[in-house]
């Protein structure tokens, strides 16, 4: 595979496929875990709060992308002209064809030469930044100003990368603890409901505070 990076608007279509992972999946826990927050007791600010959320519920958000990158990779695209083919074809079967392309531009690449600044606007969609999700999505996503360069030619990782962080609980779970949590919880882990996954945080919150108050 490849992987290239640079301005956000020459990777719109990613973008869209952002928009459908977060209509399709992601505002959905997003609203469950609000819920916990003004209803359930969830705390943002306490950090073995986050861990028990990432603990409880992260397996089954997991569970639910490769599913979503899965069913993505084999849906079929119409291709004018052409028989359909899916994603995960175009992936193989070009690099079969093409062999592996990275970021080096040959000279036959194009036709016509083109000009550096042509280069800031090479694949850009203009008609889909127009789209109200998408512009949405990329007021909230891409909150770092980023500069004029080109992605072609660049290497190496980008400035600034996103990252995720999650503090150990501060509250003194032992492995022990932690394997009768898993197996008190565990009459609610196929059950994936709003009110069963409720109940999942509910009864886990409260037993983690019986074996210390101060979780």
């Amino acid at each position: 595979g490849s992987y290239i990076w640079g301005r956000c608007v020459h990777n719109v279509r990613i973008e869209c496929l952002w928009v459908d992972v977060t209509t399709q999946l992601g505002a959905k826990w997003a609203e469950f875990f609000t819920s916990l927050e003004l209803h359930h007791g969830f705390n943002v600010n306490n950090r073995s709060h986050k861990w028990l959320l990432h603990y409880l519920f992260l397996p089954d958000i997991n569970d639910e992308l490769l599913f979503f990158t899965r069913t993505w990779n084999h849906h079929q695209i119409h291709i004018q002209g052409q028989r359909s083919r899916s994603p995960i074809n175009f992936f193989y079967f070009d690099m079969l064809v093409h062999g592996i392309r990275g970021d080096f531009l040959a000279p036959h690449d194009f036709d016509d030469v083109i000009l550096p600044q042509d280069l800031e606007l090479f694949g850009v969609d203009w008609a889909a930044l127009r789209e109200p999700a998408l512009a949405d999505s990329q007021l909230q996503n891409n909150t770092i100003t980023e500069n004029t360069s080109s992605w072609i030619g660049r290497r190496g990782p980008p400035d600034n990368l996103n990252e995720v962080m999650v503090e150990p609980p501060e509250g003194d779970l032992t492995v022990e603890d932690i394997g009768q949590l898993h197996t008190f919880i565990s009459p609610w882990l196929p059950m994936l409901d709003h009110e069963s996954l409720t109940q999942r945080w509910a009864q886990a919150l409260a037993f983690v505070l019986g074996l210390n108050p101060n979780f």
